[in-house]
């Protein structure tokens, strides 16, 4: 046997380790199947749900090639009386270079192939069906799968396999694991934000997500997931978005005798502090995340009947709900909500360019909060908002950005990340800026 081929063998050891640690086992290299000999044969490689377990859940053998003696090291698993070995929940049987000579492989899988026990080709697309089955027998022992770390794993140790299959998979097996979450966490790579979307796509098309508790981990995500979601799908299924403005309509609507994101105050401290010092800032990036001008300018209505309801409101809060809907309203061209917003502001002396093209995500909205960067921002180098096509001009200019990845990057943060993260209203003044530019052709 070649070092090189012992080499691609140890790899394969190393893997399965790597893999069975990830997935929570306990894993021994080298496991006896003979108990009380000198030189007792061998498994390379068992898993067991903890170290005091004495019989492993699943054994992997490695060939290096499929040699004459192949067939022995499942013979020295079966031959076993089971009071000795007890049988595993399943035996996989690996070959790393199968070559073309296949009918010993083929003697093995008709021999064992009606105990729990598979064989698998690793320099063919076999290695794929291989973390497949890994993880069908898996879900038979453990509910939570581990979706990061196991696709670090994958991409690290078994980089030849169709991670995009292996998830497929994963994804029909039930387990107490939310793959949208995951997918949220990890869609810094476009692979796993193409997945969010899809997998957001078929929650959403089944109504598993509208009513129900989503583990992102945030308030956002946790409160606020069902707007955010809709207008991910209407940014990214764009020839759908008019149906999913019609769904965000119901939603904003028809859940409550009230609607869910208006100036109803007194109902709860922690509703009013949210309408107060947040609500403006995420209607915003929701009317950014979903580009469609339809919904642009309902959700500015919605911001509206909220402008409406702040005449007697400190200038921390009313102007930071006038100056979004300025933004929302230019980019969609709504000149008559434009117009209002305008005199909203401009009966407050107005606002620096500065707050203009910077406006908080967010501003502090506890009484006991008395002083904050935004109130001492809202006092400097007052100007009073000109009108829409100069405002555009002055605040926008050549504003470009990558609208739809960048976009759905937006909703996806705002569900993922904690809701006090730098970047959020500039990410949404970018694209509501791009989008007014793209309208005027610029």
């Amino acid at each position: 046997m070649s070092e090189h081929k012992l080499q691609r063998g140890k790899l394969v050891i190393e893997g399965l380790s790597d893999l069975g640690t990830a997935l929570g086992y306990f894993v021994q290299r080298e496991q006896p199947v003979v108990k009380d000999a000198h030189w007792p044969p061998a498994v390379d490689v068992a898993w067991k749900k903890d170290e005091w377990q004495d019989f492993p859940l699943l054994i992997f053998e490695v060939e290096s090639s499929a040699g004459n003696t192949i067939a022995n090291n499942a013979l020295k698993v079966y031959s076993q009386p089971n009071q000795d070995f007890e049988k595993p929940l399943f035996f996989f049987h690996l070959i790393v270079r199968s070559g073309t000579e296949t009918s010993r492989i083929e003697a093995l899988r008709r021999q064992y192939g009606t105990n729990n026990y598979r064989l698998y080709r690793l320099d063919t697309d076999e290695a794929t069906g291989l973390i497949q089955d890994i993880l069908t027998q898996h879900r038979k022992v453990f509910l939570h799968f581990d979706v990061a770390a196991i696709c670090g794993i994958l991409q690290t140790d078994w980089a030849a396999i169709d991670l995009s299959a292996v998830l497929d998979h994963a994804e029909t097996l039930n387990f107490e694991t939310s793959f949208l979450t995951a997918y949220a966490r990890l869609s810094a790579d476009e692979q796993f934000l193409a997945r969010f979307v899809d997998r957001l796509s078929v929650l959403e098309e089944r109504g598993q997500l509208r009513h129900r508790r989503v583990p992102y981990e945030t308030f956002l995500g946790e409160s606020w997931h069902p707007p955010i979601h809709l207008a991910i799908l209407a940014r990214a299924r764009t020839q759908s978005a008019d149906v999913f403005l019609e769904q965000l309509r119901n939603w904003q609507e028809e859940s409550y005798p009230y609607s869910m994101i208006g100036p109803h105050f007194g109902m709860s401290r922690d509703y009013d502090q949210f309408i107060l010092g947040m609500s403006s800032g995420l209607l915003s990036a929701i009317a950014a995340i979903f580009g469609n001008g339809n919904a642009k300018r309902y959700i500015a209505a919605q911001m509206h009947s909220i402008c409406e309801q702040l005449g007697n409101a400190r200038d921390r809060f009313a102007l930071y709900a006038g100056v979004w809907l300025l933004h929302v309203t230019a980019s969609v061209g709504d000149e008559l909500l434009f117009e209002y917003a305008r005199n909203f502001v401009n009966s407050r002396g107005g606002l620096s360019s500065g707050c203009v093209s910077d406006p908080p995500f967010l501003v502090p909205s506890f009484e006991e909060l008395d002083d904050c960067e935004w109130d001492h921002r809202l006092v400097q180098d007052k100007k009073l908002i000109l009108s829409l096509p100069e405002f555009v001009q002055d605040t926008y200019g050549d504003i470009r950005d990558r609208m739809d990845i960048g976009a759905i990057r937006l909703g996806i943060r705002l569900l993922a990340e904690p809701e006090w993260t730098d970047g959020f209203g500039l990410a949404t003044f970018t694209i509501l800026g791009s989008e007014r530019n793209r309208l005027a052709g610029k």
